[in-house]
């Protein structure tokens, strides 16, 4: 919402539907603009299933699925929830206007994410033989666990 409409000096109507009209263009365009981003998401995953479907058959594409479904868990379990809070964090030292506080926060967020990038790499390296074991009832995929 825009400034105007928290100011002590009184305001008419059209000046409210006027700025009214501002906030809902912005609210309207991130909207869009997320959704569009969902949509070209979806088509390149779309596009990179097929390709792979094309160049491994139907047997490369299941394998891939066993090998993402472990793999998806672990990013789960060792990302903390930093990906959901770094949004909220991220906004609202944005919101504040203060840099500093929005580098410390972007800092502190890169630091975090290389610490569970890192975490979930050891964590799948040490229970790949595991990972296979239960995906694929045998242990022939331990390497293709720890490459990923």
């Amino acid at each position: 919402m825009s400034q105007e409409l928290y100011s002590d000096k009184p305001q008419s109507k059209s000046e409210i539907l006027v700025s009214e009209q501002s906030s809902y263009r912005q609210i309207f365009k991130a909207t869009s603009l997320f959704g569009g981003v969902q949509v070209f998401t979806i088509l390149i995953g779309i596009i990179r299933v097929k390709f792979v479907a094309i160049l491994l058959g139907t047997e490369g594409v299941g394998i891939i699925g066993l090998l993402n479904s472990p793999l998806n868990m672990i990013v789960s379990i060792t990302g903390l929830g930093i990906s959901f809070s770094a949004v909220r964090d991220i906004s609202e030292a944005s919101g504040s206007g203060d840099q500093t506080i929005l580098s410390r926060s972007v800092i502190t967020l890169r630091r975090w994410s290389w610490f569970t990038g890192l975490f979930g790499a050891i964590v799948t390296i040490g229970f790949a033989p595991l990972l296979s074991q239960w995906s694929f009832g045998n242990r022939e995929y331990t390497w293709a666990f720890v490459w990923l």
